[in-house]
């Protein structure tokens, strides 16, 4: 305890936060139970699938988001979401020892790896995802413990840790990638070693996603890669990679916000701090980086690590929308601000370098800079926690579920219900989806896909689909209308919601579309 009491200091500051996120939040996020819907009916027989109708669909990315809670469904019904929220805590008390260990490795001193520590126990995306039911935590873990393991030289554990994480989340496949190749590097019979292991452990699921679902790929991968991907200046017809690269880059220029505190939810509207702090803030902690990285660089084993936030980086500029899909940075972000550390450990090693003659007060600017970014990434949460508490019971348990209750209720086994929000509607009401971008609708997937890749939007799959049911959005409404303007001639509105919640906390402003939903139902033939 003594030894280590940095990483029992930060495990108890990170559990104490998460259980009280748990206790008074009681988050749940909508892909969560995307997955849990699929465990809910794997327990009740109809099968590991989203919902009755499309035969066996994989519209889960994550197979450790959906087995964790399958098997404690298993033994208690009901219990897949505590499930996960469980596993998020384990995986935060290892992440803490693994992160740890490898600022040891890496030389870090002690001030430097407590902003590491203080990071992965309060920032916002580390908690919140976790908490609400997603496999993000565990994910940091998997990529944590596996980098501790390349830098130990253990290839084994590595192989362990490279199966997980492409179980864990699909685009961890470019770590497993590089780590594979850091292992090669040490020899091919360890790196054949590693490579074996790493099948043993994730081959069983793909085998079994081949055989059940005909086809290896998640289908929400397939969904998003079909309508979230621009390759337009890529194609041959249009070849003009410069301007491709330049448009995505400009577009992709707020990305500055996911490594600061307040702006690393890319939902938030306006922060109480003033941007061009958090700019400068980032420009600060991205030259840190810069810095640990170039110390670190010779360091073996820790090449997959800089490859990922490398690579994750071109990954999201190239092949994501600029907003939304944040649970995808975490342990991107874990492996950041370690860089960070070790560039403030750099710049520590040269202010008392120069200061050894002088009085020592300069040593205490990495302290003190420590502390501040401690503070800086533990205060949203204050601002965080009555927000999400007013948005889980204003508009998820007071909105989106009455509307998935209602729809189950009301729609025949028979019809559809066109929609983009999958998670509440699916899990309350079990009927078929036909969602936009296809996370769990093969129909919508192979309707969009027949579509040129400017026109693969939600009024274009209505258009198309015809769903006996729209439980939509009025800024959807309003697209339908202004693409297809006969189309909702054929719809009749069924029921209007509509609640009043604010997601605005003391100058955090959060954006939310989810306050207003008209049901509408198919009355008529074109």
């Amino acid at each position: 305890m003594r030894r280590h009491r940095l990483e029992v200091a930060a495990i108890v500051a990170g559990l104490a936060t998460r259980l009280v996120f748990w206790a008074y939040t009681g988050r749940v996020w909508e892909d969560a139970l995307i997955a849990l819907t699929h465990v809910r009916n794997a327990v009740n027989g109809i099968g590991l699938t989203s919902h009755p109708g499309d035969g066996r669909v994989e519209g889960f990315s994550s197979p450790i988001g959906v087995l964790v809670p399958l098997a404690s469904e298993v033994v208690v019904r009901g219990s897949g979401l505590v499930a996960l929220r469980v596993a998020a805590l384990v995986a935060f008390t290892v992440a803490v020892l693994a992160a740890a260990a490898i600022c040891r490795r890496l030389g870090i001193g002690t001030w430097p790896t407590g902003f590491v520590m203080s990071y992965l126990a309060f920032d916002f995306l580390q908690v919140f995802y976790g908490m609400s039911g997603m496999e993000t935590e565990v994910a940091v873990a998997i990529v944590l413990c596996g980098t501790l393991a390349g830098l130990r030289g253990r290839d084994r554990l590595t192989g362990v840790a490279m199966g997980l994480a492409v179980l864990a989340r699909p685009e961890l496949a470019v770590w497993a990638l590089a780590s594979f190749v850091a292992t090669l590097r040490r020899g091919g019979r360890r790196a054949l070693g590693a490579a074996a292991v790493a099948l043993l452990v994730a081959l069983p699921w793909f085998i079994f996603a081949l055989l059940y679902y005909r086809n290896p790929i998640p289908l929400s991968v397939r969904a998003k890669s079909t309508s979230y991907t621009d390759f337009s200046g890529l194609t041959p017809g249009h070849f003009d990679p410069l301007h491709w690269l330049g448009a995505h880059l400009a577009y992709h220029l707020p990305m500055w916000r996911l490594i600061t505190p307040f702006r690393d939810d890319t939902l938030i509207q306006h922060a109480p701090v003033p941007d061009p702090l958090l700019v400068a803030l980032a420009i600060l902690l991205f030259g840190l980086a810069l810095l640990g990285a170039w110390r670190t660089r010779g360091v073996r084993g820790w090449g997959p690590s800089l490859f990922l936030c490398a690579a994750f980086a071109v990954y999201r500029i190239a092949l994501l929308p600029e907003d939304y899909f944040d649970w995808y940075w975490p342990p991107v972000l874990a492996l950041f601000m370690t860089l960070v550390a070790a560039g403030l450990d750099t710049a520590d090693g040269w202010i008392r370098g120069a200061d050894a003659a002088g009085r020592g007060r300069a040593r205490l600017a990495v302290p003190v800079v420590v502390a501040g970014l401690a503070v800086a990434f533990a205060l949203p949460m204050i601002y965080r926690l009555p927000m999400e508490r007013r948005i889980q019971a204003g508009i998820e348990d007071g909105l989106r579920r009455p509307i998935g209750l209602y729809l189950g209720a009301a729609v025949r086994s028979d019809e559809s219900v066109g929609t983009e929000a999958a998670g509440y509607f699916g899990y309350y009401s079990n009927v078929r989806l036909m969602d936009y971008p296809g996370l769990t609708s093969p129909v919508a997937v192979a309707i969009l896909r027949q579509a040129p890749p400017e026109q693969r939007d939600l009024p274009y799959l209505m258009n198309r689909a015809r769903p006996a049911w729209l439980a939509v959005r009025p800024l959807d409404i309003e697209a339908i209308r202004r693409e297809y303007p006969d189309l909702l001639s054929e719809y009749r509105v069924e029921r209007e919601f509509h609640v009043d919640v604010s997601t605005d906390q003391w100058g955090l402003d959060l954006a939310n579309i989810d306050r207003d939903f008209v049901v509408m139902r198919r009355v008529a033939s074109p």
